[in-house]
């Protein structure tokens, strides 16, 4: 047993890690969820409040450009694979945030959980894209180096929900940044 999960069974549940639980347990059991997403670390190719569409797929199916969602710490987390390490007995997942500027810790099999197959913005139904476009990847590379650009187009993503009132209450990611915003 590692340690990451005596420390999850001696830590008390709270109500979000046991609601993740279960969703991530549909998803093995069923092979399909969609979720909300609740953080802007995948903009511009996912906004907070997009209904993400996860298919169980095995790992062995898994390039790279792919979006994938893992379960860690007793977060999702939905990141796009920039690189797979093929160990000898594993394969493992590198992932990032189309907006964030360092990789994520290596995603284990044990930790992933499906591919981000496609999203619901508004009435719109969307692929995600394995290779994003020109403009999409220039974009991201401007948030990755830019606090004021993302922070701008968070309160303009958040202002544009709110006037055609699909507004949602902010989930724990948009929390705390909003709270970065405040500062």
């Amino acid at each position: 047993m590692s340690f990451v999960n005596t420390w999850k069974e001696a830590a008390a549940p709270s109500k979000e890690s046991v609601r993740l639980e279960l969703a991530a347990e549909i998803l093995r059991d069923f092979g399909e969820l969609r979720f909300r997403a609740c953080g802007g670390s995948m903009l511009p190719a996912i906004f907070p409040g997009d209904i993400l569409m996860i298919r169980r797929d095995p790992i062995g199916r898994i390039r790279q450009g792919h979006t994938v969602l893992s379960l860690r710490a007793g977060l999702f987390c939905a990141h796009r694979v920039v690189r797979i390490e093929n160990r000898s007995t594993a394969v493992r997942l590198i992932t990032r945030g189309d907006a964030l500027a360092m990789e994520d810790p290596a995603v284990s099999e044990d930790e992933y959980l499906g591919r981000v197959i496609g999203l619901h913005r508004g009435r719109k139904q969307r692929e995600i894209s394995d290779r994003p476009n020109l403009e999409s990847c220039v974009f991201g590379w401007l948030l990755r180096r830019s606090d004021f650009l993302t922070i701008s187009l968070m309160r303009w993503h958040s202002l544009r929900m709110r006037l055609s009132g699909k507004a949602q209450p902010a989930g724990p990611g948009n929390r705390e940044i909003a709270a970065g915003f405040l500062r």
